[in-house]
């Protein structure tokens, strides 16, 4: 326990004097504190002759052992929420926010034997070097852009299924989708091939058409985290709505009408 001992030279020493014997005093009193920390604004404002610790006391000092640590700083790169989105854009596995194992993405079979399409000219090696470039991209946005390059959508021209408003269709165009291979060439592919050369679902990929803007393949960029700021009501709506609430009849409280202010709008107003 820290002893203390005044030396008192004039009004304004008392002052600072009895802000530290206040402080003292109820570190004292509380008991929680075995050390206190010697601050040294007090050493300047009181002297060093102020304040006397004792042979058998011990004062800690800023920056020695028992002192208070500095505050934290954020560091995102180490939040989970943050490495779990690093994870998943990378392809490897994570554990959600939830807890649930998410395994890392993997390249899913081949088509059918009965695929029309030019499946069987695209390689392994093809398949593999597509999978590394997906996983490469940085954020959703350049991967949604990616999808949409290798995705071309054309307005159905001929219908097996009679419809008397084709725009009350629930489909209005066919997609046909390609693999780029070492040369520079696309092949087309079905589209299990496509998805599952990518070790992706459709989910992506009808997200990246849906958010192409125009047939210049634009895609928007994703909007996560950048919500703009809530604007604030306009003095005269919010003028106009309070004195339309004000025009129904209001009563007291029954039971608190002693201790409060409130009104309520009465009950016959429901019926």
């Amino acid at each position: 326990m820290l002893s203390y001992r005044p030396l008192l030279n004039g009004p304004a020493d008392a002052v600072v004097y009895d802000t530290v014997k206040n402080i003292l005093d109820s570190a004292i009193a509380i008991g929680t504190l075995e050390d206190i920390v010697v601050h040294n604004t007090f050493h300047q404002d009181l002297g060093d002759e102020n304040l006397y610790v004792g042979d058998n006391d011990t004062a800690v000092l800023e920056g020695g052992e028992g002192a208070p640590l500095p505050a934290r700083k954020s560091n995102p790169d180490k939040w989970k929420r943050n490495q779990a989105k690093e994870a998943r854009n990378a392809g490897k596995a994570y554990v959600s926010l939830r807890g649930r194992e998410v395994p890392a993405a993997a390249i899913g079979p081949r088509c059918g034997k009965g695929c029309v399409r030019d499946c069987k000219t695209f390689s392994d090696e093809d398949r593999q070097k597509v999978f590394d470039a997906y996983y490469k991209l940085s954020d959703r946005t350049a991967k949604w852009r990616f999808l949409s390059s290798l995705v071309r959508s054309n307005k159905i021209k001929n219908r097996t299924v009679i419809v008397h408003d084709s725009s009350e269709a629930r489909k209005q165009v066919s997609s046909f989708y390609f693999l780029p291979t070492t040369n520079q060439a696309q092949v087309q592919v079905c589209q299990t091939m496509f998805t599952n050369s990518l070790g992706i679902t459709m989910q992506p990929v009808k997200t990246a058409l849906k958010r192409r803007m125009d047939k210049c393949n634009v895609v928007s960029p994703s909007k996560m985290g950048k919500k703009a700021k809530r604007t604030n009501i306009d003095k005269h709506k919010e003028e106009t709505a309070r004195k339309h609430i004000e025009r129904f009849p209001a009563v007291e409280s029954h039971y608190c009408r002693k201790g409060s202010t409130i009104r309520y709008i009465d009950e016959k107003l429901n019926r």
